[in-house]
Order: C-alpha cells, then sequence, then structure tokens
C-alpha cells in the first residue's frame, strides 16, 4: 500500500500537490527526504514552502528556521497569518525571537498589529513588555489590552522585575502602569522606589499613585512620592500634581485643592520674576 502511494506521489505532474503529497509520505519513509528537500527548495511559492517545512519540523525540529524563513516571505498578509498561527506554538524561544524582531521592524502596522496578536500567547515577559511599548503608539486601545492581558495570565508577577537594566524596568513599570492588579501594583511601587534615575522615579510613581486606595498610602510612600515631584520639569511638575489631587482631597480634605492652587500660584509668580530678573 506505502509503495503504490509513493508511486501515485511520483507520478502527479502538479509540482505543488506532488511536493505536498510526497512531504506527508516523508513523514513515514525518511528514504524521501531528499527528494522532498529537493522539490521544497525548487517550489517559487512561499506558502507551500512555509506548509512543507512545517510539517517536516513537526517531526523534524531542525526544519523549524527553515519553515519560519519561508513563513516570514508570504507576501499575502492572510496566507502569512495562516502560515504563523500553524508555526508560532512549535518555535523555540530563539526562533520566537526571530520573529518577534522581524516583526518590530516592519512598516506595515496593520501587518504588524495583525501577526504579533497571534505571537503573544508564546512570547516571554521581556518581549511582551516590548510589545507593550510599541502598543502604546498605536491608536488602537484593543492589541495593548491583549497583550496586557497575555502578561497578566502567563508570567509570575515577580518576572517582570527582574530585568536586567534600570531601563528595562522602567520600560516595565512605564508600560504596566494600567489597572494593575492589587500584587503587580505593589511590586511596580517598590520596584519604582529604587529607581536610580530621579525623574523615572517620579514619573513612574505618579502614573502608580492613582490606583492607591488612600488607606494604603503610609507615610513613607507619601514622602518618597514628594521627594521625587522636584525631579520633574516644570510642566511637568504642574500637569502631574493635579493627577494626585484625587487622593490629596481623600487625605487631608477638599480644602487642600484651594490651597494647593494658591501654592502653585505663588510658585507661578515667583517662577514669572525670577524669569524677569534675569
Amino acid at each position: 500500500m506505502r509503495s503504490q502511494a509513493i508511486y501515485i506521489g511520483f507520478s502527479l505532474t502538479h509540482k505543488p500537490t506532488q511536493t505536498l503529497a510526497l512531504t506527508h509520505l516523508a513523514l513515514e519513509d525518511s528514504s524521501l527526504l531528499p527528494k522532498v528537500l529537493e522539490l521544497i527548495d525548487n517550489s517559487p511559492d512561499p506558502t507551500l514552502q512555509a506548509e512543507t517545512y512545517r510539517l517536516l519540523a513537526l517531526q523534524w525540529p531542525r526544519f523549524l528556521p527553515q519553515a519560519l524563513q519561508a513563513t516570514t516571505a508570504i507576501a499575502a498578509l492572510p496566507a502569512r497569518r495562516h502560515a504563523l498561527q500553524q508555526l508560532a506554538p512549535h518555535l523555540p524561544e530563539l526562533l520566537l525571537q526571530k520573529a518577534f524582531a522581524s516583526l518590530i521592524r516592519s512598516k506595515d502596522r496593520e501587518a504588524q498589529k495583525t501577526l504579533l496578536n497571534l505571537l503573544l500567547p508564546f512570547l516571554s515577559p521581556p518581549l511582551l513588555l516590548q510589545t507593550l511599548a510599541l502598543y502604546k503608539t498605536y491608536c488602537d486601545p484593543t492589541p495593548y489590552a491583549n497583550a496586557i492581558s497575555q502578561l497578566e495570565a502567563r508570567t509570575q508577577r515577580q518576572e517582570a522585575f527582574q530585568l536586567s537594566s534600570s531601563a528595562a524596568r522602567t520600560l516595565a513599570l512605564n508600560s504596566l502602569t494600567t489597572y494593575l492588579p492589587e500584587d503587580l501594583l505593589t511590586q511596580s511601587l517598590f520596584a519604582a522606589t529604587n529607581f536610580v534615575d530621579d525623574q523615572c522615579r517620579a514619573k513612574t510613581l505618579i502614573q502608580l499613585f492613582p490606583q492607591l486606595h488612600p488607606p494604603r498610602i503610609d507615610h513613607r510612600l507619601w514622602c518618597e512620592l514628594l521627594h521625587s515631584l522636584p525631579h520633574l520639569k516644570q510642566e511637568d511638575f504642574c500637569h502631574n500634581l493635579f493627577k494626585l489631587m484625587p487622593i490629596m482631597i481623600e487625605l487631608a480634605g477638599p480644602k487642600i485643592y484651594e490651597k494647593t492652587i494658591r501654592t502653585l500660584q505663588t510658585i507661578s509668580d515667583q517662577w514669572h520674576r525670577t524669569r524677569v530678573s534675569c
């Protein structure tokens, strides 16, 4: 029966059909592999190459790089989407990084967004954080929400704060400061208070504070925030101070609003006089 199937496979005159048929047969008879590889490499169709290399890679993972290369070469977005959807669950970390890097460099935003969404369930935490940073530049908030969900669902909370550099930790926190769950919010605050860069510490704390319930803000944490504020630029200082107003009113009562406005006006007048005198 197998020999008859092989005979029929070689008798096929339509090359794509022959290539696909012999690829399936090679999964059970490795002696066909050299001929199958010759047919695949000679095919001008990257979609066929991607499918056949993927089939071979299910049994021989050494063919995964060729499968990814062929998938990347597919021009039509629907076909590339289908090929990547089939391949992504089987890619090891190094090849996922390669696929990710290729998409990050893409100038086609629609293709980038579509294909990155396919990779989200398989990306490591550092790559997810880079994806979040990219998605923040999109007008459509949906991809960002999807990436947040993946990060929350798939990673241990601590992983986001074990990145090697302060810049990476800053990226992580700046990307995750929207409706964080309780445990991730706590770790975000802890990491932010240890930032060496004063402006990064101030900006991140200001993003995190509005999510805190006032009873959870202890004296040490409040002082940490206040000591960070002067490191902001003048325009950032005024803008971000009003983000904190709901918490300040909760902690000190509604009169704090009027007092803060008067204080800011005094500071503004002083800045103006200083500029004039200079």
